[in-house]
């Protein structure tokens, strides 16, 4: 009845323990978290570079730019939001999801990594990061010129560097690159995916546990990677150690978010790591592989078994 309906993917927001009885994964229904992080331990340059060797030539080429890490202002914002993020957007075919300065959450946490012409001073690129309470640097949005990349320049090896330092010098141990929606293929294309694997991000499971069914697969089947292969899908779900610490915060009354449930801040002795509380499923059509984060387990099937 719900593909008749159009529906794609059904949802179970925050499920019961009841629920979770119910809703096996033998049926086809997936624990999941509604989102991911993606976040790196905060190093020395020189161990950086060290652990980063395909990202050297990137930096290396970009020493030529002034850069600037600065505390995020209404002119600091509005440069950039108009002049490199707005286009940038809309070359995507989007609409412009950055949100004004006046409605920035918290904006005298916010800093600024800008990349300018050294000579003429003009703004060619920069990444927008807030320092969250929990001492967390978390890059929330980034746009270049492609004149960057013309030059053979990868401004996001450099902005991931010039994180490292600035999560440093704020005496964070954790830079993030963000959020991404646990469901890549059909929600958000799987290049991205790709893209922070190469650059050394770790990804953990974060926000709302949740159950995932997947009615109708016809859409995962459309569009093509650059060697005209269909990818099929990707998510991750969530181990049974994950949710027995769920249920037991139900019963609790405690706090039930998956990033609460993983025991402790990043990279610490206390938190559960992402290989034991996470799985990489890939439902392929061509028979392609993408980059496991870490070591994180992965598992694949043909998209034919996602019923």
């Amino acid at each position: 009845m719900l593909k008749e309906l159009g529906i794609d993917v059904a949802i179970v927001r925050k499920p019961s323990a009841k629920d979770l009885e119910t809703l096996q994964e033998k049926d086809g229904y997936f624990r999941r978290s509604e989102w991911n992080r993606w976040v790196q331990k905060n190093v020395r340059n020189e161990d950086y570079l060290n652990a980063h060797k395909g990202s050297v030539s990137g930096i290396s080429r970009s020493k030529g730019l002034l850069v600037e890490n600065v505390r995020v202002t209404k002119s600091v914002w509005d440069e950039w939001h108009e002049q490199l993020y707005k286009p940038f957007i809309a070359k995507l075919g989007g609409s412009v999801l950055a949100p004004s300065y006046e409605n920035l959450p918290e904006a005298h946490r916010w800093w600024a990594i800008l990349f300018r012409d050294p000579e003429t001073k003009r703004l060619l690129g920069g990444a927008m990061d807030r320092f969250w309470s929990d001492r967390l640097l978390w890059g929330h949005y980034a746009a270049y010129e492609d004149e960057l990349k013309k030059k053979g320049m990868n401004p996001d090896e450099r902005v991931t560097f010039e994180e490292n330092n600035l999560a440093r010098w704020l005496g964070s141990d954790v830079f993030s690159a963000g959020l991404d929606h646990n469901f890549k293929g059909f929600v958000l294309g799987r290049g991205l995916y790709g893209h922070k694997v190469g650059m050394g991000y770790e990804l953990n499971p974060a926000t709302e546990f949740q159950v995932l069914k997947v009615i109708n697969t016809d859409k995962f089947r459309l569009g093509a990677n650059s060697e005209g292969k269909n990818e099929g899908v990707v998510f991750h779900t969530l181990t049974p150690e994950v949710e027995r610490r769920y249920v037991a915060a139900l019963g609790a009354g405690a706090d039930a978010a998956v990033d609460s449930l993983l025991g402790g801040s990043y990279f610490t002795p206390e938190i559960i790591p992402s290989a034991q509380a996470t799985v990489m499923r890939h439902f392929f059509t061509d028979d392609v592989r993408l980059p496991a984060p870490g070591e994180i387990p992965q598992v694949r099937q043909p998209l034919d078994d996602l019923k």
